[in-house]
Parts: structure tokens; sequence; C-alpha cells
């Protein structure tokens, strides 16, 4: 996991069933900021279950973007 100096957060995960696409989709749902999930050029918003689910979700980086450390910490835990 990497953080830069604009509260932001990368991280790369594999999301392989669609119960962990739904688990992943629905955490994103319950976080205030704003996530991307990026592979290649090809970026979607966490929070859509459509752009989600019409992603190869094989390592792709997720982009959490927060003023709140407690997010980060959930993240961090949350996705390790």
């Amino acid at each position: 996991m990497m953080c830069n100096r604009d509260n932001r957060i990368f991280k790369t995960v594999s999301l392989n069933t669609l119960e962990e696409i739904k688990a992943f989709n629905q955490w994103c749902e319950s976080f205030y900021g704003d996530i991307l999930v990026s592979k290649g050029h090809y970026c979607v918003d966490g929070k859509s279950i459509m752009g989600l689910l019409s992603m190869d979700l094989e390592n792709v980086l997720v982009q959490l973007v927060s003023t709140n450390e407690e997010d980060y910490v959930k993240f961090a835990k949350d996705f390790n």
C-alpha cells in the first residue's frame, strides 16, 4: 500500500469472485470519500456495481481519496 501527500492511498487488489466484488462494492458504498478502481487506461467508481462488473478485476489498482486518517486504517485492515 502506498500513500501520497494528496490524501490518497493506492493499493493493488484482486477480486476474483462475484461475492468478493459484491463485498468490495458494499464496502465502497459505506465509505464517505471517493474510491477509484483502475486497470490500464480504464477507471471506474468503486461504488458502481455495473462499473466493477464491466472490468477484469484481477490485480486492479484501488485509489482511496479521503481526509480522514481512520478511513485509511479501516481500508488497510479490510484489504490487506
